[in-house]
């Protein structure tokens, strides 16, 4: 592994520095893009451009205009528009930052032509111009600024922004562990809660339905008992009441099975509300529902 160090003075020539030491040097503290307000492209005379001055950086070259530029826009077609492209040049072959203008071609919907970026040429698209079929000037309304874009940018920092990459890529996947570690817990607490209330609920329905049956055979038993020591009238009588509580207790079992409470109306003095053959008027009150 090789660490080279920038920059120390030489003894006896033990240090040499070159443009390529200078442009590693830079281009780590320079994003590429022009600086904002640099190189804006306006309306000429006829069919020409202005590029105003600036300073831009590409990989650590620099290129600085402290005048305006003028580019002549190639004659449109008579019958066809198309677009032309602005930009600012790195040639390495040619050892120039320069400004330049890509022509499109003709077309009925034409488009935007490709920069270049390969073989020691690295372009930043400064504005797109809109050639109209016949035009004979270029005006501000055809020109669209792109110095914005992502085939351009601006050095808004002298310094890249942080990488913070690894590291959210080391909480994401932290957070995705503890996230999938919480869900599992969470879903076993609530198999686990309606187990246990589901349970709870079949108990209480299984002890209830024995409650009942118990004290329903209890019942029978007793009176199968007394029915044969009443007479007629007051076995009759006893049929009738027994009916009655019998069908009292259907009631009450499903208030309590259905949490539905059944209470007679009554007027603001206490008096029930009878119907005409005397029968009490009940109202249902549910206090919950399941």
């Amino acid at each position: 592994m090789a660490i080279t160090s920038f920059f120390y003075n030489s003894k006896d020539g033990d240090r040499k520095y070159d443009a390529s030491s200078m442009e590693n040097w830079l281009k780590k503290f320079f994003t590429n893009g022009i600086f904002t307000g640099d190189f804006e492209v306006k309306e000429g005379t006829g069919m020409a451009v202005t590029i105003g001055s600036g300073y831009g950086n590409i990989n650590g070259k620099v290129a600085m205009s402290d005048t305006d530029a003028s580019l002549d826009v190639s004659a449109a077609s008579g019958t066809l528009s198309r677009i032309d492209a602005i930009v600012l040049r790195r040639d390495d072959t040619n050892r120039v930052m320069s400004l330049n203008l890509i022509q499109g071609s003709s077309s009925a919907s034409p488009t935007a032509p490709s920069i270049v970026r390969a073989n020691g040429v690295y372009d930043l698209r400064l504005a797109n111009i809109a050639v109209n079929a016949g035009a004979t000037k270029i005006t501000q309304a055809d020109i669209t600024d792109t110095r914005t874009s992502a085939d351009c940018g601006i050095v808004a920092s002298t310094v890249t922004e942080m990488d913070f990459s690894q590291f959210a890529a080391q909480f994401e996947s932290y957070f995705k562990q503890f996230k999938e570690n919480k869900e599992v817990e969470i879903t076993t607490w609530f198999t686990d809660q309606e187990t246990q209330f589901s349970t709870w609920e079949t108990n209480r329905e299984q002890n209830y339905e024995t409650w009942y049956t118990e004290r329903q055979t209890a019942f029978n038993n007793w009176y199968t008992t007394i029915v044969g020591k009443l007479d007629g009238d007051a076995a009759a009588k006893l049929t009738e009441e027994t009916t009655e509580l019998d069908e009292r207790l259907s009631l009450l079992e499903k208030m309590v099975l259905k949490n539905q409470l059944s209470v007679p109306i009554t007027t603001d003095t206490g008096a029930l509300i009878v119907t005409d053959d005397g029968k009490a008027i009940l109202a249902d009150w549910k206090y919950k529902e399941i």
